[in-house]
Formats: C-alpha cells, sequence, structure tokens
C-alpha cells in the first residue's frame, strides 16, 4: 500500500513484461520475434516518458485497489497452483486423493481496515474496501465460467451423467425463466454448460447484491460461498464418476481451489484501531458517576467495563451525544455488523493497537458488545460475531 507508483507504470511494466517472455519463445518466427522485440522497444519509449509518480496523494482507497490488483493479478491465478501442487504431491504418496478439499493457504489483508487512529480510514472506507474484495473475488470467478462452458461440452447422448446434477438443472429449468433464456436454442444434452450457465446466473446475481449492498439472495445470487462451491463440486463428483476425470482436473480444478481459498470476499480483513479511540469512546458513552473514565486506576476500569460488558441491554446512547470521533468508532463496528449480516465472513478480527493492559480488550468488548457484534443468548452465555 505504500507504493506510490502510478497504475500507468505498472501497466507498461506488465506489458513489457508480457512482450520479453513472448520474445524468447521458441515456438515464434523471425518475424514474430522481430515484432516483439520492437514492441518490447516502443513500450520502453513510452515508459522513460512518463511520470512515474501520481500528481495526489493516495486515498484510503487507492490503497485498496491497489492490493486488489496484486490480488487479482498475482494471488488469484498462483494460490490454485499451490493447491494443486499440494494434492499432486498427495497422490504421490499416498496413491489416492485427499479426502477433502481444506484450503492450505488463505489471504488476510489490513489495507482499508487499520486505521489505528488515522482518520482518513473511516467506516465509509471499510465498507467500501469489503464491496471492492468481493467484487474483485466474483468478477474473477465469473471470468473462469466461458471456458468452463466451452471446454464442457460432454453430452448425455455420449455419457451420462449423476442423478443429483440431472434432477439440479433440471428443476433450475423449470423455475428459472431466465436460464430458460440463456440456453434456448442449445444441446439439451450438455448437461454441465446448463450448469455452468446456472452458476453464471447465480453469481451475477450476487454481483448486483454486493454492489447495492443488498442481502444474500436478493437478487438471485448464492447465500453463502458454500453454496457456490457446492454447486462446483456437484459438476466435479458427475465428470469424476462418468470417466471425465481429465476435464474435472483443468480449469474446473483450478476454479474450485480459488473458491476454496479465497470465498466470496478474497481476503481476511484485520481492522484494527489505537485503543486511545476506544477508551474515549467508552468515555462518552459511559462516563461513570465517579468522574472521568480516564481516572480510574485499572483495577476500578476493569471492574467498570466488565459491569457494562454483561448488562443485557444492547441500547446505546443516542448519537447526538457523541463527538465525531467517538460516532466514528461506533459507526466501524455497526458497519462491521451490517456487513457480516449481509453474508460476509471477511471481518473476523478486531485488532486494538498501542494496548497497555487487559482494559483495552474489555474496552473493545464493550463497544462491540452494543453495537450487536457480541450477543447474550437466552441461557445467559454470549456469543460474537469477531475475535478481539
Amino acid at each position: 500500500p505504500t507504493d506510490a507508483t502510478r497504475w500507468t507504470v505498472h501497466s507498461a511494466l506488465q506489458r513489457i513484461e508480457g512482450w520479453i517472455e513472448r520474445a524468447h519463445s521458441r515456438s515464434l518466427s523471425d518475424v514474430e520475434r522481430r515484432r516483439a522485440k520492437e514492441e518490447i522497444l516502443r513500450e520502453t519509449t513510452a515508459l522513460w516518458q512518463t511520470a512515474i509518480l501520481p500528481h495526489r496523494k493516495p486515498t484510503p482507497i487507492d490503497e485498496v485497489r491497489h492490493a486488489v490488483h496484486r490480488l487479482e493479478s498475482v494471488l488469484f491465478t498462483a494460490v490454485p497452483r499451490v493447491s494443486r501442487a499440494w494434492d499432486e504431491a498427495w497422490r504421490d504418496v499416498f496413491e489416492e486423493q485427499p479426502s477433502h478439499r481444506a484450503p492450505i493457504l488463505r489471504v488476510g489483508s489490513w489495507i482499508g481496515g487499520d486505521r489505528d487512529g488515522n482518520p482518513f480510514v473511516t467506516a465509509a472506507v471499510t465498507t467500501e474496501a469489503l464491496r471492492l474484495y468481493r467484487r474483485t473475488a466474483l468478477t474473477a470467478y465469473w471470468q473462469c465460467l466461458p471456458e468452463l462452458v466451452d471446454a464442457l461440452t460432454s453430452s448425455c447422448a455420449q455419457v451420462p451423467v449423476s442423478a443429483d446434477l440431472s434432477r439440479r438443472v433440471q428443476g433450475e429449468l423449470e423455475r428459472s425463466q431466465q436460464l430458460r433464456a440463456r440456453v434456448e436454442g442449445r444441446n439439451p444434452d450438455e448437461v454441465y454448460r446448463t450448469m455452468i450457465n446456472l452458476v453464471t446466473l447465480r453469481l451475477e446475481g450476487t454481483l448486483r447484491e454486493n454492489d447495492a449492498l443488498g442481502p444474500p439472495g436478493e437478487f438471485g445470487g448464492y447465500a453463502d460461498p458454500d453454496e457456490f462451491r457446492r454447486d462446483l463440486e456437484l459438476v466435479d463428483r458427475s465428470l469424476r464418476h462418468h470417466r471425465g476425470e481429465r476435464l474435472a482436473g483443468g480449469a474446473l480444478s483450478s476454479l474450485r481451489c480459488a473458491a476454496e481459498a479465497f470465498g466470496f470476499d478474497f481476503v481476511s480483513l484485520d481492522v484494527r484501531q489505537h485503543e486511545a479511540r476506544h477508551r474515549h469512546a467508552v468515555s462518552e458513552l459511559f462516563c461513570p458517576v465517579e468522574g472521568p473514565f480516564e481516572s480510574l486506576s485499572l483495577d476500578q476500569r476493569q471492574e467498570f467495563l466488565e459491569h457494562l460488558a454483561l448488562m443485557e441491554s444492547d441500547e446505546l446512547p443516542p448519537d447526538e451525544v457523541l463527538s465525531a470521533d467517538a460516532r466514528e468508532v461506533i459507526d466501524t463496528l455497526r458497519g462491521i455488523k451490517e456487513a457480516l449480516d449481509r453474508g460476509h465472513d471477511a471481518i473476523s478480527d478486531l485488532v486494538v493497537s498501542n494496548a497497555e493492559d487487559s482494559s483495552a480488550v474489555l474496552e473493545l468488548l464493550v463497544l462491540a458488545r452494543h453495537a450487536g457484534l457480541i450477543r447474550r443468548l437466552s441461557d445467559g452465555r454470549f456469543e460474537s460475531s469477531v475475535n478481539l
């Protein structure tokens, strides 16, 4: 995120890299190789004549977009390759497929969530960061699907499909006019292609829901990434059970590996805030009768915070009484709650910076409790949507 180089420069370097790789290909003719060298020189000329730095200071959302570009261009393809290499190594040793596909790599980020007292990283920035991360993952999956439509041409006239897949496709054709319109005029025996078209429609709905900050299913999208993964697994299982192992091991396998590693949210986002901001918010919301919260001893602060954390009420005082700083702290936690309610699972860790004692954790616990991230159950126990 601290890389200040312009996108224009990164794009030029990527194009030069591509032409260099092409120029060294042994399959090129002399004419094609000369053209590649000329393109390298042309791009290099444009590069040295281009301003390296942007004309303005990057915003937090610029940093998120930068991170998203790196994730999309590097990790989206690299992580599935590592997963496939792991599967191959497993098969070499144990002479069988792994019994489950638990991801061996997950990606985390702080970009868009790490405020640490930074006034420019607001609740709105974190909400937009979550939207951008998720849009990138969903779009990357969606872009993989045309290749699957082209590859999975197996016909029921040649080889059967599983009963589960057949029932799923037939049921969706009966329910969804959109799906019928999309596959109209195509070979009805190509069930895999119909299924991938169904997956495409569901992902498009999920993208619309994400952009509208709407609830899962509002536009026909997937309820969660597990539902998406189950659809891909249904195709995979049918192929493998009907002499299509090689088809299952191609683009479909890469997409399944990516879906396992990235889910819909692409990254697990750390939300970090400076302890002083939490303490200030607690002071404004729950100032004790004995005096200012900051003036209490450590034992007194802990006793007071534990009492607040165990309160049955989840209601906060009216926002009108809060300063802008305290309201921003609360808005951030409420924004996390709303994101989780919309189906995000990207935020699992709330981090306190500059913590000096255990009261810093209790302060965040109290604020998270009253923002609805931590709830009291009917039996008196508590459950939490986040880790503190």
